[in-house]
């Protein structure tokens, strides 16, 4: 009787083992994901203060359309 509960408890402690390792794993590649999503969040705002801003030309920041290239004949 005293090795069926030492075997049980050995069992136990080996499917406790086994739980915590693929915990482990699955929180490892959960953390692996949100970070290469951070890294990217990251990216793209270095990305964005890069880029040059657009200055305040008079129009409240309407859009106008580009003029042609031939000439000016779309006033």
């Amino acid at each position: 009787m005293a090795s069926e509960s030492w075997t049980s408890e050995r069992r136990t402690a080996r499917h406790e083992a086994v739980v915590l390792e693929n915990d482990r794993v699955r929180y490892a590649r959960r953390d692996a994901k949100v970070w290469a999503e951070v890294d990217a969040m990251a990216a793209d705002e270095e990305e964005r203060k890069k880029a040059p801003s657009k200055l305040n030309d008079g129009n409240f920041g309407a859009r106008m359309p580009a003029p042609p290239e031939e000439g000016w004949d779309w006033f």
